[in-house]
């Protein structure tokens, strides 16, 4: 992540984030109880030779990192709303696309464009962050669109066959 990008977020991936940070910060305060366990229930110095405190300063370290990390993101984010037209691929909108890899490579595939990605797939939907080469790509382009991103050098061709209601979505699956 380059020093001046944004990261677009909706207001409960804000809120998400603010729980991880309060999470690890948390966690920090958990771990500095254990660190002070070890410490005082070691014989000698407290420190040498003392396999929990130094997993205690690693865990330290790497929780202190995550923070570092979490704040960074809050402080690049940028919260975006829906903007209510219809006519764009907007946050929460469910698309149905052809990925086009080659001539006769296409792949057509269902997902949720979302501000933060768990990488799940919800009844076959696959959840994609706007901050994503993909979600950059088709945030607030147009049904019928043809748009490209890059992905480790390669250039992949996305067409924009439809945008679904869930409402829909889910009258199909149950007539099936």
């Amino acid at each position: 992540m380059s020093n001046g990008e944004k990261i677009y977020l909706d207001q409960k991936g804000y809120n998400m984030l603010l729980a991880e940070l309060e999470n690890l910060k948390q966690e920090l305060a958990d771990n500095y109880l254990e660190k002070g366990e070890a410490y005082s229930g070691s014989v000698g110095d407290g420190w040498h030779d003392n396999f929990a405190f130094e997993e205690a300063n690693r865990q330290e370290r790497m929780i202190l990192g995550k923070i570092r990390d979490c704040q960074e993101r809050l402080s690049k984010a940028v919260i975006i709303e829906k903007t209510g037209d219809n006519e764009l691929i907007d946050l929460g909108d469910i698309i149905n696309i052809n990925m086009i890899f080659d001539v006769d490579d296409i792949e057509t595939c269902l997902i949720q464009l979302v501000s933060i990605s768990d990488n799940k797939f919800d009844d076959g939907i696959q959840k994609v962050s706007v901050n994503s080469p993909l979600g950059q790509a088709i945030y607030h382009k147009h049904v019928g669109d043809k748009t490209t991103y890059e992905v480790n050098k390669r250039n992949i061709n996305i067409e924009i066959l439809s945008k679904e209601n869930e409402e829909n979505l889910y009258r199909k699956r149950t007539r099936r």
